[in-house]
Formats: structure tokens, sequence, C-alpha cells
């Protein structure tokens, strides 16, 4: 099971690959863009596994593996941004990718280090700047579109983004990394993922299959997650459970790139 997720995902992002040297509507730009802010998180989270001593090894080298695959899918995506007619247009669009570009650039550095504590306090940092560069240049793509659905594609892209982010701060708390803000942090996730589940159940662009998807992920996906969080932080910080939590985080994540397909249909 956990190798179809695998396979799901990186399929998944192997398509933007194909796709975005060809990004032919503003949609397909702002997905490819919200893939960023994932990636941003799951590249974070891919490099942290490797530095766990007691992970086994078959799954370190698997998220190498999965690491090396984002890496190229995020050169690819920025790549195709940057030629994407809209942004050589328009010039401060062009300048907040580059930017973003730029911030990949010095986390790409990074992890191309070996796996150790002191490099991942640096991955970490990193993919925090990477994330809000990629928000702006989202941000700014978004609104080329005034089609309505563009706002409801971005929200789910997010929650994919959120799986991430909550598995990376769940890591590195266990190592013991700024234990208490990575809790706080986890909190802010949980509420925020809420929240923009409870908007996508009200959206108007609801089919019957999005509408079942989205109550699998609340009742199901996400409870899983929410309940390995929670018994964390009621533990103040004492119960990790990193396998259990990174393969619920990865359930999440292909069910929510699901629903932003879905969305991305009825757009």
């Amino acid at each position: 099971m956990k190798r179809a997720i695998f396979v799901f995902i990186l399929l998944f992002f192997v398509a933007t690959q194909v796709h975005a040297m060809t990004l032919e509507s503003t949609e397909q730009a702002i997905n490819n863009s919200g893939k960023t802010r994932t990636l941003s998180m799951r590249m974070a989270n891919l490099y942290g596994i490797q530095v766990i001593k007691d992970y086994p090894t078959e799954k370190k080298r698997l998220a190498k593996k999965q690491l090396d695959e984002a890496k190229k899918v995020m050169n690819d995506i920025y790549k195709a941004l940057l030629s994407y007619g809209p942004v050589t247009h328009k010039p401060e669009l062009a300048r907040t990718v580059k930017e973003a570009q730029d911030n990949w650039h010095h986390m790409e550095k990074m992890l191309s280090k070996p796996p150790t504590q002191p490099a991942f306090l640096d991955v970490l940092d990193l993919s925090d700047r990477l994330l809000e560069a990629n928000e702006m240049m989202t941000s700014y793509m978004e609104s080329l579109s005034p089609v309505p659905t563009s706002e409801i594609i971005n929200i789910a892209g997010r929650q994919g983004m959120y799986s991430q982010q909550l598995a990376r701060d769940y890591l590195a708390a266990s190592l013991g990394i700024d234990k208490e803000y990575r809790i706080d942090l986890m909190l802010d996730v949980a509420v925020e993922f809420e929240s923009a589940m409870l908007t996508m159940e009200g959206s108007t662009e609801n089919t019957a299959k999005i509408k079942g998807l989205i109550k699998s992920i609340t009742k199901m996906e996400w409870r899983k997650v929410y309940g390995s969080v929670t018994e964390c932080i009621e533990s103040n910080g004492t119960k990790f459970n990193v396998g259990l939590l990174v393969k619920f985080c990865d359930t999440l994540l292909e069910k929510t790139t699901r629903l932003t397909g879905l969305y991305i249909e009825v757009s």
C-alpha cells in the first residue's frame, strides 16, 4: 500500500515535468506554482528522515530517491513558469518567480550535503524561506485568473503542503529541534487544515465525486494524522511514532492531490 502511494505521488509530480514545458492555461500555472509549496515542505521532510539514526535503512534509501526526483521536478517547474507567456510579459511577476527560484537554489545546495542534524537545521530554515517565496509567487499567479475556481484550486493544493509541513515539524520535534516551537506550528497547521476543509465543503464547485473525497479525507485520512499529532502534543512532546505519522501524511498528500485534480477538471 505504501509503495502504491509513493508511485501515485511520484507520477503526479513527474506528470508536472511533462506538462510544465507547455503550460497552456493560467490554471496549469497556478497548479504548478502551488506544487512548489508542497515540494518545499516535502523535501525538508525527506531530508530529515535520513537524519534519524534508528530509521530503517531501506526507508532512508527510498526517501533519498524521492528527494532526488523532487529536486528535478522543482527545477522544471521554475523553468516552465519563467517561460510561460503571461509571466514573460509581466516584469514584476517574472521577478517574483526568479526570487523564488533563487531561494530554491540555496536550499538545493544544502539538500546536496550529507544528512546531519546541523544540516537539517539549515534545511528547516531555508524551507521556511522558500515556502514564503513560493506562497508569494502563487498569489501572483492566482491574480492572473478571473476564474473563481482558481481560488479553490489554490486552497486544495495548499492542503497537500500542510500534510508535508506537519510531517516535517513532527520529525523535527522528535529530534528535539525547537520542540515547543514545532509543536506550536503543528497546532497552527492543524487549525488551518480544518478551516480549509470547511471552506471546500461549502464550495459551489463541488461535484458528487468531490464531496465524497472531501468526506473521506475528513473522516479517515485527516483523523489519523490529527490523532498522531494530538498524541504528541498531549504528551508534551514525549510520544512520537515518526514512521506511522509519515505514512499517514503521505496518504493525506495522495488524497489531497487527487482532490486538487478534481477541482482542476471542473475549472
